[in-house]
């Protein structure tokens, strides 16, 4: 009898006891009779019972998390704002809202070639990469290992006594897969999935900002070209005046003092539009910059080209605070943020419980590279093992008190994110009301120094009065219109600070494909989990 290493029927192998004669196959199965029950075979169906039994224990144990529910704090704001908005919220897009094609060009240029949002469509994707990296490991590791070796040995030590050279070559397949029983890796795939999510939105957050950078300056501009075509109309009609009193005075019909103060008025004006030139060419160099294409801006750059833009915005209603934990990406992103800390929470606590690891492989091993696949050079190894931590120096403890508190520090920045919110959207409100009061009170300031200015000149031409009443009523009539021109300018920004501070639909960026991102398996799990969100708020809110 010959003790041999063969398989039977079931799970891996054992050890039998088998007449060794000439002849026999060695690697046929071999039937092994249990005590007290000769001529039965080992039933293999006990085994999948077990195994059975087994992976159900695990699934049932994988569905385990210790991850708190998450509760969505409760808005630290009123549930109107300060100025009554009767009109309901509606969500437009910016070519919806900001319809001059000129500044749609701009706008467009922006979103394409714009550094800073360039910088934050990447980290998009390097959030996308390192979610991938944490989702990989809800599943197994399978890799593949070969090798061949060649050793000598000196008789010495060979146990043949003679010199021998002995050749290996080796080839297997390697797995490993760590259960996640108490629900460590789901959550740290839920940290990096909102993170993700986190990014997404801060991207979102910079493209609004950035379109009401352009569309300010944008708007600055146009007032600017507005207050300069009356700064040089002031010019015309004081230099007129001015070569009208030098004439007079070289023929002895004026006096000094009238031409003085003619020319003390022509420069007044004169030194304005030198000013309002500089402060154009700076608001340029600021667009250039905001839309990184210096190209757009070829045909702006020259005083004479000026902007004619409606200085005027269609009035959106700003609807209830609560619609603004669905539409504003900054307070999306908190959100995410208290969710990604909340998940934390549950990877510090199992943390504290053992973790098992599976490891298994198959391997065929032969001195002859024809037969490394042969039955007989198949070997097989399965290894589980288990860490269980038992003194750490309250390590554990400390990084699950760390979690708990950054999940405190998520919610405060949360609450803060609403309340700035809430501020930004009431100022925005305040400011278009009271700005709407000023710009037609202005607008009545423009026509009354206008008709005075229109009488003061009719006195003058007819000897009622002296020139220096004209010359007052034309400086305070300059200065009524070019700050006419600034309300409106004003009121024009408020419209786009409302605008985004309401939020925005979501905003195309260039840099971003979205068929590419749809090709990824993860990616519609991350559509599915930002759907779920919005689902949630909207339930939370009802």
């Amino acid at each position: 009898m010959a003790l041999v290493k063969r398989p039977l029927a079931g799970l891996g192998l054992a050890w039998a006891r088998v007449a060794s004669r000439p002849g026999d196959d060695v690697s046929r199965p071999v039937s092994v009779d249990r005590p007290g029950e000769s001529g039965r075979k080992w039933p293999g169906a006990r085994h999948t019972t077990i195994l059975t039994i087994v992976t159900g224990v695990i699934v049932s144990l994988s569905a385990c998390s210790f991850a708190p529910p998450y509760e969505q704090p409760d808005s630290p704001v009123p549930g109107q704002y300060p100025v009554a908005s009767a009109e309901p919220l509606v969500r437009l897009g910016w070519e919806d809202y900001f319809t001059d094609p000129r500044l749609q060009v701009l706008i467009r240029s922006a979103l394409e070639n714009n550094r800073e949002l360039e910088v934050m469509t990447l980290r998009i994707r390097e959030a996308q990469a390192l979610y991938g990296i944490e989702r990989s490991s809800l599943y197994p590791g399978l890799r593949a290992d070969a090798g061949a070796s060649r050793v000598g040995l000196p008789g010495e030590v060979s146990p043949l006594g003679t010199t021998q050279t002995i050749t290996q070559y080796s080839v297997a397949g390697i797995a490993s897969w760590e259960l996640d029983f108490w629900g460590r890796i789901r959550n740290l795939n839920e940290a990096a999935l909102r993170n993700y999510l986190v990014t997404e939105s801060a991207q979102q957050a910079a493209a609004l900002t950035l379109i009401a950078q352009v569309a300010s300056t944008y708007y600055a501009i146009a007032a600017i070209d507005d207050q300069l075509d009356i700064a040089q109309e002031a010019v015309s009609t004081r230099q007129r005046t001015y070569d009208m009193f030098r004439r007079r005075h070289a023929v002895g019909s004026g006096t000094r003092l009238e031409v003085a103060e003619a020319e003390t008025l022509l420069t007044q004006a004169q030194a304005m539009v030198a000013e309002l030139g500089q402060q154009r060419q700076s608001r340029l160099n600021q667009l250039a910059v905001l839309t990184a294409d210096y190209s757009v801006l070829s045909a702006m750059q020259a005083t004479g080209d000026a902007i004619q833009a409606d200085l005027s915005l269609p009035e959106i209603g700003a609807g209830l605070p609560s619609e603004l934990l669905l539409f504003r990406p900054d307070i999306v992103a908190a959100e995410n943020r208290l969710k990604g800390a909340n998940a934390n929470i549950g990877v510090a606590r199992a943390a504290f419980f053992p973790s098992v690891t599976l490891n298994g492989a198959v391997a065929g091993v032969s001195t002859d590279l024809s037969g490394l696949f042969d039955s007989a050079s198949r070997a097989w190894l399965f290894s589980p093992s288990l860490s269980l931590p038992i003194f750490d120096g309250q390590r554990l403890q400390n990084n699950l008190d760390l979690a708990q508190v950054r999940k405190e520090i998520a919610v405060v920045e949360y609450e803060k994110a609403i309340e700035q919110a809430f501020r930004e959207v009431s100022d925005a409100l305040a400011d278009r009301e009271a700005l709407q009061q000023r710009v037609q009170i202005q607008r009545r300031a423009v026509q009354a120094q206008s008709e005075r200015a229109r009488l003061v000149r009719l006195r003058f031409e007819r000897g009622s009065s002296s020139y220096f009443e004209v010359l007052d009523a034309q400086r305070a009539l300059l200065q009524v219109e070019q700050e006419l021109v600034r309300q409106e300018l004003a009121l024009v920004l408020a419209g786009v600070r409302l605008y985004a501070a309401l939020g925005a639909d979501p905003i195309r960026v260039s840099g971003q494909s979205s068929e590419r991102l749809a090709d990824a398996p993860q990616n519609q799990l991350l559509a599915d989990t930002s759907r779920k969100q919005q689902t949630e708020q909207v339930n939370t809110d009802e």
